[in-house]
């Protein structure tokens, strides 16, 4: 029989926005999802894992956010999943970051994927490679495309590195060929140092017909005290012909327990030639 779990969180929080001048504030609610997860063993060393996460925030929708099915053995593992894939940087590059996030603000946010990704195992110590083919959902009018990379992970005592590289195609012709993806490369690091953990990524993006490119960098530390944790990242968007961005976003988490904290989380992020915005938030979460 395959055995099931069930796991989530709940988060409310005072909210207060400075966007071109204009401050709103007010309750929120910021974290709601639950998850379902299976694995069935296969015998043979081999066994299958599946998930179910949806999103239950709001008052009337309920919205799936990540649908995965992973088959893994000695020949490494086989994901299949329909998720909401990450930044790509923030994770290593904002190791254990407790602040609200610039992903989606500065640097690019999650994306929707139809995903298969193939892992091998460890060929060494702490070292996997992986390839993948996704089908990418994009703004509205933008349609989607696929995306086949690539990359290499290595985790090993205190240092974790990833790195990749996409190459894009089949956009549809109604897409302007400035807006298409040609390529992307990845590397991201972090380093556990005992009294902090510190991390830099990096992301370089090119785009058809226009031998423009996208650059975006992101450091950060974050550092336990106590019953408290506090993280700093920064972040930077080079975005070639158009204005960059950058931003610095800072989290303060007091842990009431191991599954509830109560977080104070502010960033501050501007565009060239435009005033800075803030969003703060004092936070009530906890996970089950």
């Amino acid at each position: 029989m395959a055995q099931v779990t069930m796991s989530g969180e709940a988060g409310f929080a005072y909210v207060s926005d400075k966007t071109a001048g204009v401050t709103t504030s007010g309750m929120a609610q910021t974290d709601g999802s639950v998850t379902i997860a299976a694995t069935d063993d296969l015998g043979g060393g081999m066994k299958l894992s599946a998930a179910h996460t949806v999103d239950l925030k709001g008052r009337s929708a309920v919205t799936a956010e990540n649908s995965t099915m992973v088959l893994s053995g000695a020949f490494g593992s086989v994901l299949m999943g329909a998720i909401n894939a990450g930044n790509g940087i923030i994770g290593k590059g904002a190791p254990g970051a407790v602040g609200r996030g610039l992903d989606g603000v500065v640097v690019d946010g999650d994306t929707p994927v139809d995903l298969i990704q193939y892992t091998s195992p460890e060929l060494m110590t702490g070292l996997n490679v992986f390839v993948n083919t996704a089908e990418i959902t994009v703004g509205a009018g933008n349609g989607s495309f696929q995306g086949t990379g690539m990359g290499v992970n290595y985790s090993a005592g205190p240092l974790a590195v990833t790195f990749d590289s996409t190459n894009y195609s089949g956009y549809a012709a109604s897409v302007a060929l400035a807006t298409q993806l040609d390529s992307r490369q990845r590397l991201s690091f972090s380093y556990d140092m005992g009294v902090a953990k510190v991390g830099y990524g990096t992301q370089a993006k090119s785009y058809q017909g226009t031998g423009v490119d996208n650059n975006q960098t992101v450091m950060g530390v974050t550092a336990p005290v106590g019953a408290f944790t506090v993280s700093l990242a920064r972040v930077t968007n080079d975005n070639g012909a158009a204005a960059d961005q950058s931003g610095t976003d800072l989290g303060i988490n007091y842990a009431l327990s191991k599954r509830t904290a109560l977080n104070f989380s502010s960033l501050k992020f501007k565009t060239d030639g435009a005033a800075s915005d803030t969003k703060t938030r004092l936070r009530l979460k906890t996970t089950f």
